[in-house]
């Protein structure tokens, strides 16, 4: 068995020795299911009978916004699972028996990094089938077409199962780069959840200019490789190409490894 194989071999093992994988799927499922039904009904339904009234919008550019929620609203967990796979390693100190068993530490975090490239699929695949189902049952309830055979869907939904296996590749960089594993994931969930979401709607309030820095925040990347967009549906900004926010997402992946390399995992181990 080749060295590289053996450790994408025994960061597949490490991933899967305890049940934090698939609680995290499953709550992906269930939180993407919830938000998916309560989107679909909200557009679904007349102002007038207490939804938000989608009737203004294309159908089909209405069911992508509903079906990409994970990309939009659903991304922190493959996210905080990349991070969690080396903080841990400091946090349980597992490093040093990690690098007797394999001392090259770039060969380390490249099979880390495709690893939880692979459970960011998966955990974006439960969160998408949760989202879908969902949204799907509640569109045909209110006699809305759910566009399922639909080539546009399901280039949506391919594209968003990509994006969320780089959101997993962006978090094993950035736990590399703030190793403390309490506060890389309370600076994710600050940043994901608070942050950004603030700093996207209040530069795209501000003007032409500060709206194309927005464009470049990684969740505006993600959306924009999927091409659809909670926040392109109310007005409140717009996207990069599919390409461009593919290849944004992808540096950010990249540049925090190399970083998190070359600093945290240059230093000697204690």
């Amino acid at each position: 068995m080749s060295a590289f194989r053996a450790g994408l071999v025994s960061e597949l093992r490490k991933s899967t020795s305890t049940s934090l994988w698939w609680i995290l799927a499953g709550g992906a499922f269930l939180y993407l299911a919830f938000m998916g039904a309560v989107m679909a009904f909200a557009v679904s339904v007349p102002v007038e009978e207490g939804g938000m009234g989608g009737e203004g919008m294309d159908p089909l550019a209405l069911v992508q916004t509903i079906y990409s929620l994970p990309t939009a609203m659903g991304y922190v967990f493959p996210l905080v699972f990349g991070a969690l796979s080396i903080t841990g390693e400091f946090r349980h100190r597992t490093l040093t028996s990690s690098l007797v068993a394999d001392p090259s530490r770039t060969r380390l975090i490249v099979s880390k990094v495709l690893v939880q490239g692979g459970f960011g699929a998966l955990i974006g695949a439960c969160s998408i089938l949760g989202a879908v189902l969902a949204a799907a049952l509640v569109f045909a309830a209110t006699d809305v077409d759910p566009f399922l055979g639909s080539p546009e869907v399901w280039t949506t939904l391919g594209l968003s199962v990509l994006a969320l296996a780089l959101w997993g590749m962006v978090g094993v960089g950035f736990g590399a780069l703030v190793p403390n594993q309490v506060a890389s994931i309370v600076m994710i969930l600050a940043f994901t959840q608070l942050l950004e979401p603030i700093l996207r709607l209040a530069l795209g309030a501000m003007g032409d200019a500060t709206a194309q820095v927005s464009l470049y925040f990684p969740g505006a990347a993600a959306e924009a490789l999927v091409g659809s967009s909670i926040y392109t549906a109310i007005g409140a900004s717009e996207l990069l190409s599919r390409w461009a926010g593919g290849l944004v997402l992808l540096a950010y992946a990249v540049l925090f490894a190399l970083v998190g390399r070359f600093t945290t995992l240059r230093r000697d181990l204690t």
